[in-house]
């Protein structure tokens, strides 16, 4: 992949996990594209839709922690607070996901592509 390429999926990860964790899973597709500074092509040539751009989140997620892990010259002090920080994070924009997707009873909420 293209270096220029690669940041703008990356940008269109990062806002993706800042707008569902503030606005929801529901969130237009449109503006994450937006914050991320794209066009909705962009977003639509990486992410065929919601769902395949949440999980590009948690792979970024664990990602980052499978980063922390695998630092050779990190102390532990260093290593537990960014895994507390990342993982606190992560589960925040799950949750808010969670939320839309599942109501109270468990059952499935259907969520707009």
């Amino acid at each position: 992949m293209r270096k220029d390429a690669k940041l703008r999926r990356e940008a269109l990860i990062a806002a993706a996990a800042e707008l569902f964790l503030e606005r929801g899973f529901t969130v237009a597709l449109e503006e994450i594209a937006a914050r991320a500074g794209v066009g909705r092509g962009t977003l639509y040539r990486n992410f065929a839709d919601r769902e395949t751009l949440a999980i590009a989140v948690f792979e970024q997620s664990l990602a980052s922690i499978e980063e922390i892990v695998a630092r050779e010259r990190i102390g532990l002090r260093e290593a537990m607070s960014a895994l507390v920080h990342t993982g606190a994070t992560s589960r925040a924009v799950y949750a808010r996901i969670a939320e839309e997707l599942v109501d109270r009873r468990g059952k499935r909420t259907p969520v707009a592509g």
